[in-house]
Order: structure tokens, then C-alpha cells, then sequence
């Protein structure tokens, strides 16, 4: 059984017939779909191996899990070379979505409330590279490459660039794909040097990263995707195939609209989940069947992706430019190389959390006091000749 590459959203495209014969270069994927968001697939199942995966170490209890995440920006034009602020908002995104923290969770049908699932699985930039080093988890490449519709993203020879080892990130690449594409994403057992997530540029990030081309739900749907969830019909769909998930009803086939009524294969369909092609205003769920799926899938295949550890005490690590030394119980003292010259903060779904302190910037020791807040957090450390990411649990 082959491994089905690629999963691909749609958006409207005038010659939908050319672009087929380009992407048939390197995937087979048969159209299914009708009106607006298409989607390409093909194969009859998804099929796991484990040749480039190790077997998990760790048991499952239901703890949170920690994905480490690398973004590698491919640009032409500098709109394509995307903000801080735009991935980051991103990151929220996909951290509201998979524990069910998204505010229009309210908006799910109660004919599906119950069965709504939280993952526990978190997504924060790597804050360390293949090597060690200290990074902000985004890489940012030029190229002269055009839209990119085959596997070249994947190559830094070929104008993309190269994935950091998948079996430790999730690679997720942002470009610029074919007029009619949102993205698309692997499942665990593809090509190791082509596994992650592919986003088109205009619909990466949240709303309030000033993009106007969805909420940021397609990285969530083919997030899921990597995460080894099918399409809420499968492969064929027609009502003879779906996604194995007990909790999802059969459907026959995507939905490309936001009709909280539609019904088909004798069921009312559930257009509100993320593994739909309903707009993103629409979705709002994984399903508790999606959920055991994907942490199956983590803890079997992914089990190097993540962590489920947390680190509370970070006052005898050393950083390659900065020092972060416990003060006193929830004061650390920043010590550097380099002037400290500005510093963020960021809860684990991104959002920047306000410190109602002083800071005294322009030296190389900041102190500060986190005695207002607690939980864990991603420090955004800048100097005058550099930048760098610590990640800190301030807790009791």
C-alpha cells in the first residue's frame, strides 16, 4: 500500500485543469469535491511504517505533550517573508484548536458538544537546533524559486529548504504555492526529508496577524493530517469509506460551505470539524475519537517529536549568550555577553503576556520579577547584536 503523501486544500482556481497536470508531476492524486475549497488526495488508507520512526519509550496517561516546531520561511517577495508576530499568532492558533481552548468552541452544534475532545498536545518553537544551539525556531530563506507545487520546498538545493531532523520537529514550511492550494501535509511513514506541513504564505496565522484569508485552520487541519487523522469521508468517500473514527459520522464527501444542516450518508454531518473542508469561521472541533487517534499516533511513531517533561528549575543551565540564574522564588536574573535590549514574554499558545515591571534595558543584567504570574512560559531575549528564545516554568 502506498503512503499517501500529501493532503492538499483548495482554494478557487480559474484554470483548475492546469494545475492537475503540474501536480501530477509529482503526486497522483485524483479530484474530489464541488464549489469553492477542493481537496486532492488519493490511496485507499493510510499506512504507518516505523523504518524511519522509533517505537515509543514513553506511555501515554494523558499528559500534555510539548511538540517542538520549526518554521522555515521561503520567500521571494517580502510579503512572503512573514512576521514574528504572524507565526506566533499562528502557534495560537493551533494551541487554542488542539485543547479546545478556541473561543468559538461555544459555536459547536450540541448534537456534538459531548463528543468534543481536548488533545493536551501542545506546539512551541524549538528553542534549540539540530545542533545544540540556541535559535528562535524560524528560518528564513530567499529564493528566486516560483510558486512551488512539487517537492522542491523540501530542498534547499532546489530553491526550498531542508528539514531539521522530523524525527525531532515538526518541520512546517511557509511559501508561496499554486493559485488554488492552501497546503498540505505528511503522514507519519513519509519520506523523512519531505515530512511536515506545507502552508501558502496569505493563510498562515490568526486573524489578528492582519492576514485576511481565513482564522489560520488550514496549518490546524493539516496539522492533524501529520498527526495521522483522514479526512472526516476518507479516501473515496461516497458513504463506502471514512476515517475510522468511531465518534465522526459518515459523510459522503467534503464540505465546502458552512451548513450546519447538512446531512448525507443518513447522518448529520459534522462540517464544524477540523478534518472538514468547511471555511474556517465554521470549524471548531477535534473529536474525542480524533484525539485518542492522534496521541496513538504521537506515542507509536512520533514518540521523538515531543516532550512531556517540564523544566522548573533552569538556574544551573547555561546558554550560548544568556544566563538565566534563579534570584529568588519568582525572580531570575537575565545575565549576558551582549546588551539586553528588549524582552518578550509568551504563554505557550503565543500570546505575549504583559510583565507589570520595570526592566532596565541597555545592560547586560536584567532582573526580573515574575511574582504576578505563573504557569510556563517563552522568553524573547533581545541584544544589541542578537536575539535568542529561553523557555522557563515559573510555578509554586
Amino acid at each position: 500500500m502506498e503512503i499517501d503523501k500529501a493532503h492538499s486544500h483548495r482554494k478557487p482556481k480559474s484554470n483548475l485543469t492546469s494545475f492537475i497536470i503540474l501536480l501530477a508531476t509529482h503526486f497522483s492524486h485524483s479530484l474530489y469535491g464541488q464549489s469553492e475549497q477542493k481537496c486532492l488526495y488519493h490511496d485507499e488508507e493510510i499506512t504507518y511504517t516505523t523504518a524511519s520512526y522509533q517505537r515509543a519509550s514513553s506511555t501515554d496517561i494523558g499528559q500534555p505533550v510539548v511538540i517542538h516546531v520549526v518554521i522555515h520561511v521561503v520567500y521571494q517577495t517580502p510579503e512572503q517573508n512573514i512576521s514574528h508576530e504572524k507565526i506566533t499568532s499562528q502557534l495560537s492558533v493551533l494551541n487554542e484548536d488542539f485543547n479546545r481552548k478556541n473561543a468559538d468552541s461555544i459555536n459547536t452544534l450540541p448534537e456534538f458538544e459531548a463528543k468534543a475532545g481536548n488533545a493536551q498536545i501542545y506546539f512551541v518553537l524549538a528553542s534549540q537546533d539540530e545542533d545544540g544551539n540556541a535559535t528562535l525556531g524560524i528560518t528564513r530563506t530567499p529564493t528566486q524559486h516560483g510558486p512551488f507545487f512539487n517537492s522542491d520546498i523540501h530542498y534547499t538545493n532546489k530553491g526550498g529548504k531542508d528539514a531539521w531532523l522530523p524525527s525531532r520537529f515538526l518541520n512546517v514550511w511557509v511559501c508561496d504555492l499554486p493559485e488554488g492550494t492552501f497546503g498540505f501535509g505528511t503522514p507519519p511513514g513519509s519520506e523523512s526529508k519531505e515530512d511536515g506541513v506545507v502552508i501558502d504564505f496569505s493563510y498562515f496565522g490568526g486573524n489578528d496577524s492582519g492576514i485576511t484569508s481565513g482564522k489560520g485552520r488550514t496549518a490546524t487541519h493539516e496539522v492533524g493530517h501529520w498527526l495521522g487523522l483522514k479526512h472526516l469521508w476518507g479516501f473515496t468517500g461516497g458513504c463506502v469509506d471514512d476515517d475510522g473514527i468511531e465518534d465522526t459520522p459518515l459523510q459522503s464527501g467534503p464540505s465546502n460551505k458552512c451548513d450546519l444542516s447538512k446531512n448525507s450518508c443518513g447522518n448529520l454531518n459534522m462540517v464544524q470539524n477540523f478534518m472538514d473542508l468547511s471555511p474556517d469561521d465554521c470549524m471548531n472541533l477535534f473529536t474525542n475519537g480524533q484525539v485518542k487517534e492522534m496521541r496513538r499516533v504521537l506515542f507509536e511513531f512520533r514518540v521523538e517529536n515531543f516532550s512531556d517533561k517540564v523544566v522548573t528549575d533552569l538556574s544551573e543551565i547555561e546558554y550560548q549568550l544568556v544566563k538565566l540564574i534563579k534570584n529568588g522564588r519568582h525572580e531570575y536574573l537575565l545575565s549576558s555577553t551582549e546588551l539586553i535590549e528588549g524582552l518578550k514574554l509568551f504563554d505557550l499558545a503565543g500570546r505575549q503576556i504583559m510583565i507589570n515591571t520595570f526592566l532596565d534595558f541597555g545592560k547586560k543584567e536584567v532582573l526580573l520579577d515574575l511574582s504576578d504570574q505563573r504557569g510556563a512560559f517563552i522568553i524573547l531575549i533581545s541584544t544589541d547584536k542578537s536575539r535568542q528564545v529561553i523557555r522557563l516554568a515559573n510555578v509554586d
